[in-house]
């Protein structure tokens, strides 16, 4: 109960939405980052689009 929640870490196409991670922000009060979970994962540009790659993560 006496729990905060410090921060949110979001990712995919629902992290793109128009405002927020700042309205989660200031409703949480919590720092919020977003994170592209991919970012560590060699996708071949032959076989996947680099911009819906991008798009989902």
């Amino acid at each position: 109960p006496d729990d905060q929640i410090k921060r949110i870490v979001l990712s995919g196409g629902g992290a793109n939405i128009a405002d927020f991670r700042e309205l989660l922000a200031v409703e949480a009060s919590a720092e919020v980052e977003t994170i592209n979970p991919f970012r560590n994962i060699y996708v071949d540009d032959d076989q996947f689009d680099p911009d819906f790659i991008k798009q989902i993560a």
